[in-house]
């Protein structure tokens, strides 16, 4: 260990054992220069977070959703009234000038990716999900040069000619595979910050979590994976 730690960028190494260091092995940790610590049960009440101290496990969650359907709706026209869209993933979208913007592919990708994870039913999801909808009205896109969120248009092609008709919403169907798994955690205390660590597999990767609270307050909830 004390080799490792000379070949890494780290200033300090500290050995951790929850039964404790004989006088040898401290003794011998000191000559090199290394810090030893022991654990200490944690004081019910002592932190404040909703995990340290506090939470038997948490679950941890993934998700895989692939874009099976795109729905536009569009707005109403002079001769036409407000309709919903089914696009071909390859179609072309407009900015309101007539050029080209993305595919509705790019823009449901886009907007998957931006989804906001703090929702109900990515909270409440149990595993057994096979299909997702998901939605957003506007549905805008940022133009590259200003930076600014901007309306989206489908090209109507009409025998009188090429019209534009701005999207009002974005809805995206498709296969869902979530992953669930429990990871119990273990609560101890080490130089006054509490710590709470707890080690699963979800799907086939291992993932590692911990969560920490100082004695000012501050706190960090960290997860490492394995490869698969």
């Amino acid at each position: 260990m004390h080799s490792k730690h000379l070949r890494l960028p780290t200033n300090v190494l500290v050995l951790v054992s929850s039964s404790g260091f004989t006088r040898s092995a401290i003794e011998k940790a000191r000559q090199f220069g290394i810090a030893t610590a022991v654990p200490g049960e944690i004081e019910p009440g002592r932190f404040g977070t909703e995990v340290v101290g506090k939470l038997d496990a948490i679950w941890m969650k993934s998700f895989t959703l692939t874009v099976g359907k795109v729905r536009l709706w569009v707005e109403e026209s002079a001769d036409r009234p407000a309709e919903i869209v089914v696009p071909f993933l390859d179609t072309s979208l407009f900015f309101e000038d007539g050029d080209f913007a993305m595919s509705a592919q790019d823009l449901a990708q886009g907007f998957m990716s931006s989804v906001d994870l703090e929702n109900d039913a990515m909270r409440d999801a149990l595993g057994d999900e096979e299909f997702f909808t998901i939605g957003r009205d506007p549905a805008t896109a940022i133009e590259p040069e200003s930076g600014e969120a901007v309306d989206l248009y489908l090209k109507k092609e009409e025998p009188t000619g090429n019209y534009l008709r701005k999207i009002t919403r974005i809805e995206i169907t498709g296969p869902a595979e979530v992953t669930v798994a429990e990871i119990p955690l273990t609560h101890r205390e080490l130089n006054g910050t509490g710590y709470s660590a707890g080690a699963a597999k979800l799907g086939d990767r291992a993932v590692l979590v911990v969560a920490t609270e100082t004695p000012s307050g501050e706190t960090s909830l960290t997860a490492r994976f394995g490869a698969p």
